[in-house]
C-alpha cells in the first residue's frame, strides 16, 4: 500500500520529469524531432505557445468544397478553422480534439506526398471528411491544400495540391 507521503513524492517526481521533458523539447526541439515522445509532447502536453509571431512563415490549410447534383461548386469551407471557432464559442473540448485530428490528417498529406498513394490512408481521409463535413447528397468533393507564407511583410497564398473524390 502506498502511503500519502510516498504518493506525494511520486506525483512530485512525475511533475518534475514532465517539466524537464517539456523544457528540453522547447529549448532543444531538433534533438528529439522525430520521436514518439516529441510528437505527443508538442501536440498535447507542452504548456503554452512558445513561439514568436515573426518566426512563423508558413501556415497550412485544407478547404473543402462540393458539388451537389446539377449545381455549381459550393463556397470553400475550412473545417479546422470552423471547429476551432466553435470550440472558442462553446468551450466544448471535443471540438478542439476534432480540430487536432483534422489538422493531423491533412498535414499527413501535405508533408508526406506519398500518403495519397496509400489507398488505405486515402480511403480513411475520404470517409472521414464525407461523414463529418460534406452533405449526403454531394456528387463530387474537392479537397484543396493551401500554404500561406508571410515573409518580409508580404503574404502569399499557394495551392499545394488539389484532388477530387
Amino acid at each position: 500500500m502506498i502511503s500519502a507521503i510516498n504518493f506525494k513524492r511520486i506525483i512530485a517526481i512525475g511533475i518534475i520529469i514532465h517539466v524537464l521533458i517539456s523544457c528540453f523539447i522547447i529549448f532543444f526541439p531538433s534533438t528529439l524531432k522525430n520521436t514518439f515522445l516529441h510528437k505527443i509532447y508538442s501536440s498535447y502536453l507542452i504548456p503554452g505557445p512558445f513561439f514568436s509571431g515573426d518566426r512563423i512563415t508558413d501556415t497550412y490549410y485544407l478547404t473543402l468544397r462540393w458539388k451537389e447534383k446539377n449545381s455549381d461548386w459550393s463556397e470553400p469551407k475550412d473545417p479546422v478553422r470552423k471547429n476551432y471557432q466553435n470550440f472558442r464559442s462553446t468551450s466544448n473540448p471535443s471540438l478542439l480534439y476534432r480540430n487536432r485530428l483534422d489538422r493531423t490528417l491533412y498535414q499527413q498529406i501535405i508533408f508526406n506526398k506519398d500518403s495519397l498513394k496509400n489507398t488505405e490512408f486515402k480511403e480513411v481521409f475520404q470517409l472521414y471528411y464525407k461523414s463529418h463535413y460534406i452533405p449526403q447528397m454531394s456528387d463530387s468533393i474537392q479537397a484543396i491544400f493551401l500554404r500561406q507564407r508571410v515573409k518580409m511583410f508580404q503574404m502569399s497564398m499557394d495551392t499545394l495540391q488539389t484532388f477530387e473524390f
